[in-house]
């Protein structure tokens, strides 16, 4: 039920509704009036501000740059087209080459029967002109010895068999005839498969050319190696004289990654081990993230590692397909004694030509009665793999090792790599704490390069601690001069490390 309070309530609500209403059009009706008076006001403005023709003339520009805007942008789409077409075409002329290298293969094998069916045509021709000659002396003799020798009967068989013999001779002449005119054309088509054979051959080594430009091209334009390098030592976080087995420190990165990078590859430059106690010392990551990382430099058991320093390299998750990296442990137990170590590494993917391989030491564990020797170094490589090898000689007792290793093209730009050992610039006796040399880059680089160094190869005395450090003194476009080292009284007698310079 309504009640009549409720009704008067709602038509005084409706009244009052209709009220806002009508003032509202009255704003709106005044709103609208003072919008015609002044666009009335901006026209009489625009009359008299700007003539009529020149107002055409303004207009026909304003209509002359949207079809030069329509022009432009057509001209770009344009652009695109031809760039989707040359990536097609690039694509055609891939398919093309190996379409041509089958023919090629093809035709060689075509080449080869029809050497072979000339052969043997030419063995059958020989026979033929050989029994040609044999039965022309055989008639020639038959007919000198008929008149003295035979009886009338005897000569009319002789005949009849000279006159068999003369058909069988005229059918093998033909026969010579049609083998020769049948060698002919085969002899025009086999000058005729090389011309075409050349022309492939020709045209196989320019394809060949214009896809090795291709990749050169393609390679130039990729971007920078984008190695991040950096290094971490025992003493950022303790002092020497404060031993501890496990060490570690949360890396931050420079420069966050879209995704966590594929890898940091960690290489040994430091060390500082007493030498009552066996040598351990394993360097590794965790928790890689796409901004940070931890390094770790450990010990186990109850070794004395006063101090020891680690070099990195990240690599990004997007980088060149062709950079190949890994690792590789001793595989017998860390207790076992070996002379000798080798792996055969193959690669995921086969290079087109045998790449640069570089390797450097990542742990190690060796005996401490005897000298501290090592050395890691690869053998054999190959477009499918390499042999990595860890060794050590003499009395020397090395009980296991890391070793981890870069692969890229040797043609990849803005990049160098190689090894440097104090051998290079003197003998391993007498021993010396400080030697130096320098790294020549050659015309490799423009700038001044970024330069990842690592231990790989290392000869010291066990009477004293292993205490052994390297530097790179200086680093310019051109060279670096480097440092391999030891201090107070440990003996060192050789040491050497591998290098990566990039830009």
């Amino acid at each position: 039920m309504v009640y009549p309070s409720s009704v008067d309530k709602n038509s005084q609500d409706l009244t009052t509704a209709l009220h806002d209403c009508v003032e509202e059009l009255e704003t709106l009706q005044k709103s609208n009036d003072q919008l015609k008076a002044e666009i009335t006001r901006l026209q009489a403005i625009i009359t008299g501000l700007v003539d009529p023709q020149e107002l055409d003339v303004l207009l026909q520009t304003i209509e002359q740059l949207r079809e030069q805007l329509e022009a432009l942008q057509e001209s770009i789409d344009r652009l695109q087209a031809e760039l989707e077409a040359l990536k097609e075409s690039n694509d055609q002329h891939r398919v093309e080459l190996d379409v041509l290298r089958q023919s090629n293969d093809q035709l060689r094998a075509e080449l080869e029967a029809f050497r072979r069916s000339n052969h043997y045509l030419r063995a059958e021709l020989e026979t033929l002109q050989q029994s040609n000659d044999q039965l022309t002396k055989e008639i020639a003799q038959l007919q000198a010895t008929i008149g003295s020798l035979l009886e009338p009967q005897e000569v009319d068989i002789l005949l009849r068999s000279i006159h068999q013999l003369t058909g069988e001779h005229e059918t093998l002449r033909k026969s010579n005839d049609q083998l020769k005119a049948q060698l002919e054309p085969l002899q025009q088509s086999n000058d005729q498969y090389r011309v075409e054979l050349d022309t492939l051959r020709q045209s196989n080594n320019q394809l060949k050319t214009e896809l090795q430009q291709l990749k050169s091209t393609t390679r130039e334009v990729k971007k920078p190696l984008g190695f991040v390098i950096g290094s971490f030592h025992t003493d950022d976080i303790r002092p020497r004289n404060r031993p501890e087995q496990k060490c570690s420190k949360e890396i931050i990165f420079e420069t966050p990654y879209p995704e966590k990078p594929t890898s940091v590859l960690l290489g040994l430059t430091d060390i500082d081990v007493a030498n009552w106690e066996h040598v351990r010392i394993y360097s590794h990551t965790s928790n890689i993230l796409n901004d940070r990382f931890t390094v770790h430099l450990d010990t186990w058991e109850v070794a004395n590692l006063h101090g020891c320093g680690c070099a990195w390299l990240e690599i990004a998750a997007d980088h060149d397909p062709d950079l190949r990296f890994g690792a590789v442990a001793w595989g017998q137990p860390w207790t076992t004694e070996m002379e000798r170590f080798t792996r055969r590494v193959s690669f995921e993917h086969e290079y087109s030509f045998p790449p640069v391989v570089v390797v450097w030491l990542s742990a190690l564990a060796m005996d401490k009665r005897t000298d501290w020797r090592v050395k890691t170094y690869v053998s054999q490589v190959t477009t499918t793999g390499f042999t990595l090898h860890i060794d050590t000689w003499g009395d020397s007792n090395l009980y296991g090792a890391e070793s981890t290793w870069l692969a890229y093209p040797a043609d990849m730009p803005r990049i160098l790599s190689g090894s440097y050992n104090t051998l290079q610039v003197r003998l391993s006796h007498p021993a010396r704490q400080v030697t130096t040399g320098t790294v020549d880059f050659g015309n490799t680089f423009q700038t001044t390069p970024r330069v990842f160094v690592a231990l790989n190869y290392i000869d010291m005395d066990h009477v004293r601690n292993l205490r052994f450090f390297m530097r790179q003194v200086v680093v310019d476009r051109s060279k670096m001069d480097w440092s391999l080292n030891t201090w107070e009284d440990s003996i060192l007698y050789a040491a050497g490390a591998s290098y990566i310079a990039m830009e």
